[in-house]
């Protein structure tokens, strides 16, 4: 059986890192909860075909069949990889 490929991602946030497949989701802060905080990062266009490249870990699936993972740990499950260095201060959380 063939698995799906995922979308590719067209933007990433500054602080948290994560990724956004809306176009309409532009230029607004990111938002996303950890905890009781929330991420005050922008949401960063990365719409470039050199922004992305397959993960070669899950073959752009996101998932792993063999391993016991629900999620590739490679791409976190989204099947993309970003190529380019974010800002300085990104930080994972």
């Amino acid at each position: 059986m063939t698995m799906k490929k995922m979308m590719r991602p067209v933007m990433i946030c500054t602080v948290c890192g994560v990724y956004v497949y809306s176009l309409y989701l532009a230029g607004n802060y990111c938002g996303n909860r950890y905890g009781a905080k929330r991420c005050l990062g922008m949401r960063r266009l990365t719409i470039n075909l050199g922004d992305w490249m397959e993960c070669d870990t899950c073959d752009n699936t996101g998932l792993l069949i063999d391993e016991s993972y629900p999620n590739c740990p490679g791409c976190q499950g989204t099947g993309w990889l970003y190529t380019r260095p974010l800002p300085r201060r990104y930080v994972s959380i």
